[in-house]
């Protein structure tokens, strides 16, 4: 599996991708659940923080090669290979696997 520094961006197989999309679900359950309570603001401030859970719910997802791309509907995506080929892959709730990025668009 290659890591590459900028975020821990991960490359799956697909098999990794089949097996750590239950992780992914768990995760963005909780994302989707609390995010109206996320103040923009405070999603982008650095300074002192009352609650962390935001950023450790980003920061764990980051750690598994998950890139969270919207808060309101939970939509997550990873870069598979498959051979030679490298496609986006993404996932919200309510889809049971991953889909390619040509697949979501027909």
């Amino acid at each position: 599996m290659k890591v590459i520094e900028l975020g821990l961006m991960k490359v799956f197989t697909p098999d990794e991708a089949k097996r750590v999309l239950p992780y992914v679900r768990r995760i963005v359950a909780d994302v989707v659940e609390t995010h109206a309570t996320w103040d923009e603001a405070f999603l982008t401030d650095e300074g002192d923080r009352a609650d962390d859970r935001p950023f450790h719910l980003v920061a764990e997802l980051r750690q598994a090669g998950v890139v969270l791309r919207d808060f309101q509907q939970g939509i997550v995506s990873i870069d598979v290979q498959d051979g030679t080929a490298e496609t986006a892959m993404f996932w919200q709730p309510g889809m049971d696997e991953w889909v390619s990025c040509r697949e979501a668009s027909t």
